[in-house]
């Protein structure tokens, strides 16, 4: 194989790899609780926390700092 055509052809393998690593799948991650339009509607002011917790249920993810804010 001349050396020409084999840079060539090596140049075309890598435009074809480059050009297939965008083409990537990358799922959507959700990440916390899903709230339905429903269950927001059904928030009021002055709803306690508890009232709150039941209705949109517990959090996914606690926040281990906050115990460390001394409000």
């Amino acid at each position: 194989m001349p050396m020409k055509l084999r840079q060539s052809f090596i140049l075309a393998i890598l435009v074809i790899i480059v050009s297939l690593s965008a083409c990537v799948y990358r799922q959507d991650i959700s990440q916390g609780n899903t709230i339905s339009d429903e269950r927001l509607d059904q928030l009021e002011v002055g709803m306690t926390k508890a009232q709150v917790k039941f209705l949109l249920g517990a959090p996914v993810i606690i926040d281990v700092h906050l115990s460390l804010i001394h409000i």
